[in-house]
């Protein structure tokens, strides 16, 4: 069953039940979905382009924005190439079909497009339990496989220790990041979680959407250019389907320039610190997540947010609590009023000891 319907008004609220309220749920963790500039180009490129390129990439489809767009992609990820797929859940698909791998190691926790994946994939899969290394190389035994996990965890926010699973990765072996939280927004210079790990790409695939920091649709598989090859060869996702359209290829572009200039993930990074100072956490990514036994603990935090004048982000995911749970997503665009109000409700909401 699906929520009550709610409406976007700005960067950080939201039209819900005939008013206006704060807003800490989704992903636009830069807001550049709300960014002028962003919005403006896609405006621009819908009038000069058309809504569609109505045709696949590799008929007669390839819009000269993509291929500009993917040049950009690889430089700014520093990666040999970047390589566009319709959407990001179909990344993970597209990259796997590209590999020549005998069995996948699945992080327990990892993503349904991972999981659907491998599923499409069909060799021998073993589940390995998130972030436990030890795990992972006594499951690996020593064989390669391509190793399968998402770089950041949408419910909670939680990192994976990819430099330490590349440490126990047989020779042979893969491991294929799905990046789409964390691109844009980890990472020195917002090249996510491979970079915020130190990590070289050499064995790595870093699959990103477009939904998220960069604030548009689409995704994008990173990788060597022989993966790129193999996916232009034998991939349907790629070879088959209708790209993303022209106009979201050239706000993209925008998107990734403002994510290089750095100001967005900045202020960003000064938001969570600000947050975690009031609530007493540290917050390497910007998600909080609460999760109650009781129906009693759930109802209270609701009315506290809701007191707070902020929309109660309770949802049902794969990954998180059974039952149901709150996830927080902190933006760019986020004041400290905004921040003080949801700390406030997180504050008078904790258990009592």
């Amino acid at each position: 069953m699906l929520p009550d319907p709610l409406t976007r008004s700005s960067a950080t609220t939201v039209k819900w039940k005939g008013r206006e309220w704060l807003y800490f749920g989704g992903c636009d963790y830069l807001g550049m979905s709300w960014n002028k500039r962003v919005r403006s180009t896609l405006i621009r490129g819908l009038n000069a382009g058309g809504a569609s390129a109505s045709a696949s990439r590799t008929t007669t489809g390839n819009n000269p924005a993509y291929p500009r767009l993917e040049e950009k992609l690889a430089d700014f990820f520093q990666v040999q190439s970047a390589t566009l797929v319709p959407t990001g859940y179909l990344t993970n698909l597209a990259a796997m079909q590209a590999l020549d791998v005998p069995r996948v190691a699945l992080d327990e926790r990892a993503h349904p497009s991972l999981v659907d994946a491998t599923r499409v994939l069909g060799v021998p899969t073993v589940r390995f339990k998130s972030a436990d290394v030890t795990g992972l190389e006594r499951k690996l035994r020593g064989r390669p496989a391509l190793v399968a996990t998402d770089g950041v965890f949408a419910p909670d926010g939680a990192i994976s220790p990819i430099a330490k699973y590349l440490q126990v990765m047989p020779g042979g072996s893969w491991l294929l990041v799905d990046d789409a939280h964390g691109a844009g927004v980890l990472g020195a210079n917002g090249r996510g979680t491979v970079e915020y790990a130190g990590a070289k790409m050499n064995r790595v695939i870093q699959t990103i959407t477009f939904s998220k920091a960069f604030g548009v649709a689409g995704g994008a598989v990173l990788a060597a250019r022989k993966v790129r090859k193999n996916m232009m060869e034998r991939t349907g996702v790629v070879i088959a389907s209708t790209p993303i359209a022209p106009y979201q290829a050239k706000a993209i572009e925008v998107s990734v320039d403002l994510i290089r200039r750095g100001a967005c993930r900045r202020k960003l990074k000064r938001n969570c610190e600000f947050l975690g100072s009031l609530i007493g956490e540290e917050l390497p990514f910007p998600i909080i997540n609460r999760s109650f036994e009781s129906l009693h603990e759930v109802n209270r935090l609701k009315e506290s947010l809701q007191k707070n004048g902020i929309h109660p982000p309770f949802i049902n995911y794969p990954g998180g609590a059974r039952g149901g749970f709150f996830r927080f997503a902190i933006s760019a665009e986020h004041t400290r009023v905004d921040l003080k109000a949801l700390a406030n409700s997180l504050n008078c909401s904790a258990p009592e000891e």
